[in-house]
């Protein structure tokens, strides 16, 4: 999948054992990842954009995706 010519790839939750091949990839690729792995996701990405109710908004921080409600409290410690 990874040699596909093929700008962008949609990967639903890939951090269960694709994420070293994904990592090796992100520099030359565009991914859309979702995922229930916030830290590793957040880890990996460039953008961290948050789809609510019908719209894509950026968040760039950690902090406001706790301050918003979106992760749980222990997500990032």
């Amino acid at each position: 999948m990874l040699q596909l010519d093929v700008k962008f790839r949609l990967l639903h939750e890939p951090f269960s054992g694709v994420g070293p091949l994904l990592q090796g990839s992100l520099s030359t690729k565009g991914f859309t990842i979702t995922d229930h792995n916030d830290r590793t996701t957040l880890r990996a990405s460039t953008r961290t954009p948050l789809l609510t109710n019908g719209f894509c908004r950026p968040t760039h921080y950690e902090e406001e995706l706790l301050q918003r409600g979106r992760v749980p409290t222990r997500t990032f410690t």
